[in-house]
């Protein structure tokens, strides 16, 4: 059946697939697991027959393992985290995130991905926005401190065929191997787990401090009203100066005619946690903007235009 991505899949057909074929393992994205969970909860459907669910493309959130575990009652809902270049790297499985880490990551920590897959090496370095051409040059951070992340590993893509500037911006050169720069930012723990808190590029810099938006999202996403949330960095137009972190933020709709009152809620969360503090301006919008294929990476360069360009109001001091 004709769908304009993952999330927009018939769940009642998925069911129909799964209970037909006594489907033991599947793997979808954040976006089409939400939807079948919603689907099964308010039908009173599980799922017996599945085993294991594996998941990617995007973020996989707290309330996304909650919800489909409610319909697995012989399975477990598993996060693999990598790159097309780097996949797996990691894994993590839902009962660990609901009962170690999600409070954790709701309180500004990032994203636990979990341990890193028998012969991946992982180490985090300082954040670079240039070529690191080899491993000399990188400087290695230690457990607990937030930096890149790159990996090593025999399955890793060893090279990009005839693209010399993709290699110079995501290989590290150590030796006769070559580390992979997975574009995302992130620490590891005391029991060697990874944490991710965003993109590199999606890191905003101000003239204070650097916001992390795996960090700061899941802070502003345990608001009642606020289905979810994402940090962008516009700066004013025609000048240098640093970027200033603003939250772009989907309510309920309920909620929307009550933009100021969530704002200057949000900004009292902000305070309570140091992955947020500082942050003070919120955009309101109907729906985030999320990638195509996946249906659930959100667009913060897009949203960051619309922040600069006045598309999208401030609510929150100027």
């Amino acid at each position: 059946f004709a769908t304009k991505g993952p999330g927009h899949a018939d769940p009642a057909k998925l069911v129909r697939t799964i209970r037909d074929h006594r489907v033991a393992s599947m793997f979808a994205s954040p976006a089409l697991l939400t939807n079948l969970a919603r689907h099964c909860d308010e039908h009173g459907i599980t799922l017996p027959t599945i085993r294991r669910i594996v998941a990617g493309g995007a973020e996989i959130y707290g309330p996304i393992y909650a919800e489909v575990k409610k319909v697995l009652p012989s399975g477990e809902l598993y996060s693999n985290y990598g790159a097309t270049e780097a996949l797996p790297v990691a894994e993590i499985d839902g009962t660990t995130v609901l009962t170690e880490t999600w409070a954790r990551t709701e309180a500004g920590e990032g994203l636990c991905v979990g341990t890193p897959l028998k012969g991946v090496e992982v180490r985090i370095v300082e954040i670079s926005d240039a070529p690191i051409a080899t491993i000399a040059e990188a400087r290695e951070l230690p457990a607990g401190e937030v930096g890149e992340v790159i990996v090593r590993s025999p399955h890793v893509s060893d090279r990009y065929h005839e693209l010399p500037e993709e290699m110079a911006k995501n290989k590290i050169a150590d030796g006769d191997t070559r580390w992979h720069r997975l574009g995302d930012t992130g620490w590891l723990d005391e029991r060697g787990r990874l944490w991710v808190c965003g993109r590199v590029s999606h890191r905003v810099v101000t003239a204070e401090r650097t916001y992390f938006a795996l960090c700061c999202e899941p802070v502003f996403n345990t608001h009642p009203e606020v289905v979810r949330t994402a940090l962008t960095g516009p700066k004013p137009t025609g000048s240098g100066a640093p970027a200033r972190a603003v939250v772009c933020v989907e309510v309920v709709p309920s909620a929307r005619e009550h933009t100021a009152r969530v704002a200057a809620e949000l900004r009292d969360l902000a305070e309570a946690h140091d992955a947020t503090r500082g942050i003070d301006a919120f955009a309101f919008i109907d729906e985030l903007p999320v990638d195509r294929r996946h249906n659930a990476k959100i667009d913060r360069p897009a949203l960051a235009a619309q922040v600069a360009d006045g598309t999208l109001r401030l609510e929150g001091p100027r």
